[in-house]
């Protein structure tokens, strides 16, 4: 028997419900400002053959939803040509005793991780989107962020309309068509340009990794709101333009 719990991917995707997800990320950002959060950079090795290794060790003190944790997170893009395939990227999460530091659990992160990214997203947009129109969602890419903050958004503000647009148009469409069904809603659809998915857009979702720019400023509405997502790849000069467009822009790192 283990020492520790180890909690698989799919128990985690059984586990996880959007509102205490937010909440928890909520809490996480106000204790940034309080004090109550410890984390240090991100830990980077490069490993051979274009693989790569990172490192987020992090504290947080708080009574609902403190911890003691690192999540190792490795992304080796090899793992693509594997027969059968796998992930190119894939996290483990060790969860240690805040008391004696000594490990409780061992938790398969890649769920965790979207779930997390696109809480983040929702919360930005919650607070610095406040008392603002919430009609129309824009994302960009109909890739795993894609797909994630469409239903994130969706299951918890609620949008009139949810547009995704994606380079390879058929993966937009099968997207829209699985989402619906998924949520039973006729709220998503496909878009066949950029333009035409941004186009009066209440809020934007850039996921989408491109080297170069997708949303142009003169696409966005003033008064828009934009949460940035891949921002360790070129996506990230997405946000970064659109600064001067848009009355806020929320970034963060995937």
């Amino acid at each position: 028997m283990l020492p520790y719990k180890f909690i698989s991917e799919s128990r985690v995707g059984e586990l996880l419900e959007w509102e205490p997800v937010v909440d928890a990320v909520e809490h996480a950002l106000k204790s940034v400002s309080t004090g109550c959060a410890f984390q240090s950079p991100r830990v980077k090795i490069v490993l051979p053959e274009s693989n790569l290794l990172y490192s987020t060790p992090g504290y947080l003190k708080d009574d609902k939803y403190g911890a003691l944790a690192s999540r190792v997170m490795t992304k080796f893009p090899s793992n693509r040509r594997l027969q059968p395939p796998r992930s190119a990227l894939n996290a483990n999460i060790s969860l240690m005793d805040e008391s004696t530091g000594v490990v409780k659990a061992i938790i398969q992160g890649n769920e965790l991780t979207d779930w997390r990214t696109a809480a983040v997203s929702v919360a930005a947009t919650k607070h610095l989107h406040k008392e603002k129109p919430k009609e129309i969602l824009a994302i960009i890419g109909a890739g795993i962020q894609g797909r994630i903050h469409a239903i994130a958004f969706q299951t918890c503000l609620k949008f009139r309309e949810v547009r995704i647009w994606n380079r390879t148009g058929e993966r937009a469409v099968d997207l829209a068509r699985k989402l619906n069904h998924e949520l039973k809603t006729d709220a998503f659809v496909s878009c066949e340009t950029v333009s035409d998915c941004v186009k009066n857009a209440d809020v934007i979702v850039t996921a989408a990794m491109a080297k170069e720019m997708l949303v142009k400023h003169e696409m966005v509405k003033k008064g828009a709101h934009i949460n940035g997502s891949l921002l360790c790849t070129y996506s990230m000069i997405e946000p970064y333009a659109l600064l001067c467009r848009s009355d806020q822009c929320q970034s963060f790192r995937y």
